[in-house]
């Protein structure tokens, strides 16, 4: 349930940050779903492992599904000045995935359609954008 909790928050968060009307609040995503066979019927192959070509990402070499949705607002802007609050909400199934970024993903385990995968709050951040600089402040994701 805490995990619910974190990811509630996070939203709640950005959306409570003003009145949010469409043009206000910025939604980015990114999804991959493989499928394979096996002619023994057993489980799919993952050849998305990095080695001999076979790099998770390369478009039909993955069986695994992974998903992304990522939130942001700005809070403040004038003139050359601007904050926002950024969020990133990850799905990951446990075939040929490798996380990078250790216990970052959280274990989904209540019997329902998600019990396979992972979640994870990927980012979480706030930042300020001034005229020759950028600051920020907390989670972000930076893929290796």
């Amino acid at each position: 349930m805490k995990k619910v909790s974190v990811v509630a928050a996070a939203v709640v968060g950005v959306l409570a940050a003003g009145q949010v009307t469409a043009s206000d609040l910025e939604f980015n995503g990114y999804m991959r779903a493989g499928i394979g066979a096996n002619a023994a019927g057993g489980a799919a192959a993952a050849y998305g492992d990095g080695g001999a070509g076979h790099a998770v990402g390369r478009l039909g070499d993955e069986v695994d599904t992974y998903a992304e949705i990522g939130l942001g607002k700005s809070v403040y802007e004038e003139g050359n000045t601007k904050f926002s609050i950024h969020t990133r909400l990850s799905y990951a199934t446990k075939e040929g995935r490798v996380d990078r970024q250790g216990n970052s993903m959280q274990r989904v385990g209540d019997g329902g359609p998600w019990d396979s995968g992972n979640t994870s709050l990927r980012e979480a951040f706030a930042k300020g954008d001034f005229e020759n600089y950028t600051i920020w402040a907390g989670k972000r994701f930076l893929p290796t």
